[in-house]
């Protein structure tokens, strides 16, 4: 399951709650008010690229229109 650290009004955190009921992707988000820049949540790092394997394995590859860019 996918957790979702942040201020359940934040635009930031609202975008990756959309993106995961699009990829119809299990989450949880866990508010944390206020977050204090150096003192991040428990197993955050972890939990961060744990999300970040799951979103790279379902997200199709992105297309090259063969310009080089």
């Amino acid at each position: 399951m996918l957790k979702i650290y942040g201020v359940p009004i934040s635009v930031h955190t609202r975008k990756v709650v959309v993106v995961s009921i699009i990829k119809d992707l299990p989450y949880e988000v866990i508010p944390v008010v206020p977050v204090i820049p150096g003192n991040p949540p428990a197993n955050w790092h972890a939990d961060c690229l744990k999300a970040f394997d799951e979103l790279r394995r379902t997200v199709p590859p992105r297309a090259t229109s063969g310009t080089g860019r």
